[in-house]
């Protein structure tokens, strides 16, 4: 005897009657879950296919204590919570369904609150429940699991800085039930056999069939200083982050529309890929050029504020995000914006006038392959289409192995009367992105003390070049806004 897999359960089996029986339970559970709002129900060692709405209790648990220490005071938290797919939240949206939470962190500060430590650790796991049988079907569950930690630096009179290092790390499973069962096998002869049902055992299985990691460093630098009566503040925020996608490498056959880069990357087009010279073959072993799919992305952004004696304020800032994918046959992103704010009160603070803009600029610039739509300058074979060889084709009439003076020319693409091969084709690495837009905004706003009644007009200016040949150029789009607020 042995255990096998079959394609559905017996009629009849020990088995089949646990879960008839799992099957009422859970329906009179979820049944005192709808009168009496209870998060516990009444579940046998089995569940059913609604095993997932009413067996899983909702709660939330919080402990927070401050450690004295000699030096400084230690402050710890740590939150568990949970809740079942069908949980009510009563409106708040910050109630996760048909997930587990566990949330920890730990702070201090030094030097007279002027360095400060956090650290940090959280684990959440969404569909955490098991199913029971292969009636459950398949669980798609992803488990995350997130470091952190920061540091602050605030001494009086100097420039204040910030730095954050963030760690992430995200597994998808597959999990479902598989039930196997153990058959006795009694032979009657040499040639034939019969199969009978004595024992059944449940396997869980949760293969891993995603993996991901990402990486965050931010640096947060702040300074305030003062001019005369002028106050100055100086923010910026500098972010690098990194995104892989550690389960996507697989050794296979990737189009290369490049003449050089295939050899360059070490790959190998040469009986491995087909009769297709722009396949390369690339083993997956994270060192090949568009290894773990993902991006590198770097985000700086600065804000300069002023504030004068009179009712004058002044904001300025600029930010550049660079998204760069691992992928090396893809070109980075780089987005630019400038914003500006310029405002006054008038009448005694009762009128209030804004005036600002800002600019947005993106950029894709070539990657360096061939793309659809790109203009080929020399297309030997003329298929509209970039090939790394070409060759003439010709008629073999003296049975002579390859090309002999006696064979027929049967297309000859540059017209030599030789046979020929051509090198890879030429194009124009053409922009992907190249578009900017302007947007000019003004604002009044007007407060009537009596009888409290606030009158505002915004009006938005914004035009949008695109600066691709082929592209349609938008018309200027201008918007206005009034607003009339009465209060009691």
């Amino acid at each position: 005897w042995w255990p096998v897999a079959p394609q559905e359960t017996p009629k009849g089996t020990l088995w089949g009657q646990k879960l008839i029986l799992d099957r009422l339970l859970v329906s009179l559970g979820c049944l005192l879950r709808v009168i009496f709002g209870t998060s516990w129900v009444v579940c046998s060692s089995f569940r059913c296919e609604s095993w997932r709405l009413c067996c899983g209790p909702a709660f939330k648990v919080v402990f927070k204590t401050p450690i004295p220490l000699y030096f400084t005071e230690l402050n710890f938290q740590t939150e568990f919570n949970q809740a079942p797919l069908n949980y009510l939240s009563h409106g708040s949206s910050s109630i996760q369904t048909d997930v587990r939470n566990w949330k920890n962190k730990v702070a201090f500060k030094l030097l007279k609150n002027q360095l400060s430590f956090s650290f940090g650790y959280d684990n959440q796991i969404k569909s955490p429940w098991d199913p029971e049988s292969e009636l459950d079907g398949e669980i798609k569950r992803s488990i995350t699991d997130t470091k952190s930690g920061s540091v602050g630096l605030g001494f009086i009179k100097w420039p204040g800085l910030n730095y954050s290092l963030r760690l992430q790390e995200r597994r998808d499973l597959s999990v479902q039930m598989v039930e196997l069962f153990v058959f006795d096998t009694t032979y009657t002869d040499v040639d034939s056999y019969t199969l009978d049902v004595i024992d059944s055992t449940l396997l869980l299985q949760k293969p891993i069939v995603g993996r991901k990691k990402l990486t965050t460093h931010t640096i947060a630098p702040t300074y305030k200083l003062n001019l005369g009566d002028i106050g100055i503040n100086l923010n910026g925020n500098i972010t690098f982050v990194n995104d892989l996608d550690e389960l996507s490498d697989t050794t296979g056959c990737y189009e290369i529309l490049n003449s050089t880069k295939g050899e360059e990357w070490g790959g190998n087009n040469i009986d491995s890929c087909g009769t297709d010279l722009n396949l390369y073959f690339f083993e997956g072993n994270n060192k090949y050029p568009f290894n773990n799919s993902g991006t590198q992305a770097s985000t700086y952004t600065s804000a300069l504020s002023f504030s004068f004696p009179i009712p004058l304020s002044m904001n300025l800032g600029l930010g550049m995000s660079i998204n760069s994918p691992n992928d090396f046959r893809q070109s980075k992103t780089v987005i630019s914006v400038f914003s500006s704010k310029l405002g006054y009160k008038f009448f005694d603070k009762k009128l209030n006038v804004t005036i600002g803009g800002n600019y947005v600029i993106g950029y894709k610039g070539g990657n360096e392959f061939w793309d659809s739509g790109e203009e080929l300058t020399t297309d030997w074979n003329g298929n509209e289409a970039f090939d790394l060889k070409s060759y003439d084709e010709y008629d073999d009439i003296d049975d002579i192995e390859g090309w002999s003076p006696g064979d027929t020319l049967i297309v000859d693409f540059n017209n030599n009367n030789e046979y020929d091969e051509y090198e890879a084709d030429e194009f124009d690495d053409a922009d992907e992105l190249d578009n900017s837009k302007l947007t000019l905004k003004c604002g009044l706003q007007y407060k009537i003390p009596e009888p409290n009644i606030t009158i505002g007009l915004n009006m938005d200016y914004s035009k949008a070049i695109d600066n691709l040949p082929s592209a349609e150029q938008a018309d200027p789009v201008f918007k206005a806004k009034l607003a009339i607020k009465f209060g009691f």
